[in-house]
């Protein structure tokens, strides 16, 4: 924890820090793909530093147990459940590991899991996720990529209000955001509509100034139909890398 907080203190911008059971899990993130080469460099220099600083242990020590690796007392095993990424762990802290793992399973399935509260983190994403869509749409920018934020905020408030990450956390997190995204969107496009239909006056409003601009407008009727697309693909992008997140 120490370590962690000594990383997190250097306040690099998007970078994730987070423990596991074998480690420290980093994520680094950046705008471009140049920036990031540039940002990979510099951080991973950052990292090694303050590992050696912490005089943290290398590769030929057990990062579970401590103890000294020899070929005997040790073995590889799949990394977040990859076999192309493999770490070797001694037998013994492998044996605590696997009693650690089912420690933690029969403590999460003892644990309440309040749907209610959970909901109510669900549903506070969403709408945060509808302010920052009506904002982009009205400044001009792609507004689907809030899909993303919404999940995210959704999920983890969730869990924060009482809810256990499952398969309903899925099901309710992905239902609600994209009826509230959908709504949100539908709506804004009627509101254009219909004042496109004004100033051409024409006394269609909402849903009937809607139906006619995508029956008479091409370029309008493809925005449309984009925006509703490239909706749903990154509400399905930000519900598979939160729940990611969640269950690690």
């Amino acid at each position: 924890n120490e370590l962690i907080n000594a990383i997190k203190s250097k306040k690099i911008k998007m970078l994730c820090v987070f423990p596991f059971e074998t480690g420290i899990r980093f994520n680094i993130g950046a705008i471009t793909s140049k920036a990031f080469e540039k940002k990979f460099s510099e951080t991973i220099k950052t990292i090694l530093e303050m590992l050696e600083l912490f005089d943290a242990k290398k590769s030929e020590y057990c990062p579970y147990s401590g103890i000294e690796l020899t070929e005997e007392n040790s073995k590889y095993i799949p990394l977040f459940g990859n076999d192309f990424l493999k770490i070797k762990i001694s037998n013994t802290g492998l044996t605590k590991l696997n009693d650690d793992i089912d420690k933690c399973n029969e403590e999460f399935q003892e644990a309440p899991n309040n749907y209610l509260k959970g909901l109510g983190g669900i549903v506070l994403g969403a709408l945060i996720g509808v302010a920052i869509q009506i904002v982009l749409m009205l400044l001009g920018y792609v507004a689907a990529i809030s899909a993303i934020v919404a999940i995210y905020l959704g999920i983890i408030l969730y869990g924060k209000f009482g809810g256990k990450p499952n398969f309903m956390m899925v099901l309710m997190s992905l239902g609600i955001t994209a009826a509230f995204l959908y709504g949100s969107t539908l709506f804004m496009y009627c509101v254009s509509a219909t004042g496109y239909c004004q100033e051409a006056n024409l006394k269609s409003y909402l849903f009937d100034a809607l139906r006619y601009m995508l029956a008479h407008d091409a370029e309008f009727a493809s925005e449309y139909k984009s925006n509703m697309i490239f909706t749903g693909v990154f509400i399905l992008l930000g519900e598979i890398f939160s729940f990611s997140i969640s269950i690690f």
